[in-house]
């Protein structure tokens, strides 16, 4: 799992997560707001997108460390239709209590945690770090046609990378604008849930 034993016994608060662009976004959100990073106040970040068997994980996790462990999940997982395994009632199925998916499980944005940042970071992140090939900058009016779409992160990616593809730019990937994201996100726009969500870590840390 990349996970050294080591951690199990001796970390103080797991903050799980589910995607890439929360991968390389969150430590430096948490590293501008507290200048501290995860690991030196005992929290560990496991993106779980790339275990095969991430309720097999969770299930053997949430076994031992139930008490310190937080889940960030993409709001879109409480659809009805969703084919998404990371649920609440997959969650209670493998052992979790009503009162920690009550508690300590967290859901983002209006689907994903990309669209929960506000459009002048998201626009300021882009006019910065992708501008288009025409030199026109990124307007509100595009970031909210892109969310209209069924998925926000992917329909952003796939318009940056048509500008950049003109302008001979790099490629815009999610752990790439996840990290770029933080880096221009002001401490006062932070999406609420991730403040949230810092200050439960640190409580259950005993920060």
């Amino acid at each position: 799992m990349g996970l050294p034993n080591s951690s199990i016994f001796f970390e103080r608060c797991f903050l799980i997560i589910e995607g890439s662009t929360e991968e390389h976004c969150l430590p430096m959100l948490y590293f501008k707001k507290y200048s501290k990073r995860f690991i030196e106040d005992g929290i560990r970040l496991i993106n779980i997108e790339g275990i095969g068997n991430a309720m097999g994980f969770l299930k053997l996790l949430g076994k031992n460390k139930e008490h310190c462990i937080l889940l960030l999940l993409d709001n879109d997982c409480n659809r009805p239709n969703t084919t998404c395994n990371l649920t609440p009632s997959g969650l209670e199925e493998i052992g979790f209590s009503k009162r920690f998916i009550r508690e300590k499980v967290f859901f983002i944005g209006q689907n994903e945690f990309e669209d929960s940042f506000s459009n002048k970071t998201i626009i300021d992140t882009l006019n910065y770090h992708w501008p288009k090939y025409n030199g026109s900058l990124w307007n509100e009016d595009e970031i909210n046609n892109l969310r209209t779409e069924e998925k926000f992160s992917d329909s952003l990616i796939k318009e940056v990378n048509i500008q950049s593809r003109k302008k001979s730019m790099a490629r815009c990937t999610k752990p790439k604008f996840g990290e770029k994201l933080a880096e221009i996100c002001e401490i006062n726009y932070y999406p609420n849930i991730i403040s949230v969500l810092f200050e439960k870590s640190r409580e259950i840390s005993l920060i």
